[in-house]
């Protein structure tokens, strides 16, 4: 989102890196919140929450990196989800998540390729 929005406000907090590293953002185009590490099982796993601000929060959603050794690479994968329980307003919002955010999935799995590819070979 950072990309749509190069004035948003980023601030970080807790650990440096790994779990317990946290940021905030803000921003008038793409909305607020925070995001926390809880799990950083590198080389292969890593377990955040985002928690959306305003009046659409939809409390908190999981995400989750998973790497995973190929031949040629590393396969990425990056779920999240969202648990809606019992309130209507996220319910209804989360029948439209796919749709909404599978865009900034596809470009930040690019994003993540194209910045490793450019590193030197260990």
């Amino acid at each position: 989102w950072y990309e749509r929005d190069p004035e948003m406000k980023i601030t970080y907090t807790g650990a440096p890196k790994g779990s317990g590293a946290r940021w905030t953002w803000a921003s008038d185009s793409e909305g607020s919140g925070t995001v926390s590490i809880i799990n950083a099982s590198v080389p292969r796993q890593l377990d955040y929450v985002v928690q959306f601000d305003g009046p659409v929060a939809l409390g908190e959603t999981q995400g989750q990196f998973i790497l995973e050794p190929v031949n040629s690479g590393t396969n990425v994968t990056w779920q999240f989800k969202l648990e809606a329980g019992f309130n209507p307003l996220a319910r209804w919002f989360g029948l439209f998540m796919d749709g909404m955010l599978d865009d900034d999935f596809k470009r930040g799995l690019n994003n993540i390729a194209t910045t490793l590819e450019k590193q030197p070979k260990q």
